[in-house]
């Protein structure tokens, strides 16, 4: 972790150096710039929307947010999924409460929702 006091790429806040993550938002010192979209998509669509993230059942600001896989493999790699669809994840760490939605979904995905109407039930075919 960092010797120095450092400002937090996802809020701005200014944090001591002792600080294992941001005091304010709860990022690491460190993030990735798929860090910083998960951050910025998971405020903007389960948080409220506003320039702090706020747990809408005790009112903390501190959460762990994540992909539900590691993006550069899920974008970039060989074999790019054709119906699994990847989420944010968002946990309190006051209280636990957690959500998730869609952040991206395949092509062929939203084809089979569009022709239907409805989205895919079978467990195997959500896993390719």
């Amino acid at each position: 972790m960092p010797k120095y006091q450092w400002r937090c790429l996802a809020c701005g806040i200014a944090n001591s150096q002792n600080a294992e993550e941001c005091e304010s938002c709860g990022a690491s010192p460190t993030p990735t710039a798929w860090e910083l979209d998960a951050r910025e998509f998971a405020i903007k669509h389960l948080l409220g929307g506003g320039c702090k993230p706020v747990c809408p059942k005790c009112e903390n600001i501190s959460h762990k947010i994540q992909f539900s896989e590691d993006p550069f493999l899920y974008f970039e790699s060989r074999q790019r999924p054709l119906f699994r669809a990847m989420y944010v994840y968002t946990s309190c760490n006051g209280c636990h409460v957690q959500a998730s939605q869609e952040y991206a979904v395949p092509s062929m995905r939203k084809i089979y929702r569009w022709f239907t109407g409805k989205d895919i039930t079978n467990q195997r075919f959500l896993k390719i």
